[in-house]
C-alpha cells in the first residue's frame, strides 16, 4: 500500500493499550501488540529500523511492564520529525573527532508519559504492509 494510505490506520490505534512490545535489533524490527478501542487487537510491526528513540520526562522508575502504556497517537511524516544525532565515542579519538550517526524517525508514538521516535522503511498493521522510505 501507499504512504498516503497510512495515516487512516494509524488514525484507529490512537488509545490503545499495548499488550505487548518486542525489539529485535539483530532483524531491525520492533513489534507491538496493541488493544484500540475499534477493534480486538492489532499486530503493528516496524521493519527497517534504522534507529529509534525512547524519551521519557516523567519522574517514573521504567519498567519493563509495557501493558501499563498507553498510546495516545502514532504519527508518520515523510519528512520526518526533527533530527536526531549521536556520537560514537571512541577511545583512539576526542569527542570533536568522533563520528556523528543522524537519523530521521518517520514516525513518532505518543505514550502515557513518554514519546517513542522511530526511523523505518515500513510498517505492518494486521498484515497490510506500508512501504514508506
Amino acid at each position: 500500500m501507499i504512504p498516503s494510505e497510512l495515516n487512516p490506520w494509524l488514525g484507529q490505534l490512537d488509545a490503545s493499550k499495548i499488550e505487548a512490545l518486542q525489539i529485535n535489533l539483530e532483524n531491525k524490527k520492533i513489534s507491538f501488540k496493541l488493544t484500540p478501542t475499534a477493534v480486538d487487537h492489532v499486530d503493528l510491526e516496524f521493519d527497517g529500523v534504522n534507529a529509534f528513540y525512547y524519551i521519557d520526562d516523567s519522574d517514573t522508575t521504567v519498567t519493563a511492564d509495557t501493558k501499563k502504556e498507553l498510546i495516545h497517537s502514532i504519527a508518520y511524516h515523510k519528512a520526518g520529525f526533527g533530527e536526531f544525532a549521536s556520537v560514537k565515542s571512541l577511545p583512539e579519538m576526542s569527542l570533536d573527532e568522533s563520528p556523528i550517526e543522524i537519523s530521521i524517525p518517520n514516525f513518532a508514538i505518543s505514550l502515557n508519559d513518554s514519546s517513542m521516535y522511530i526511523e523505518a522503511a515500513s510498517v505492518n498493521i494486521n498484515g497490510n504492509r506500508f512501504e514508506v522510505l
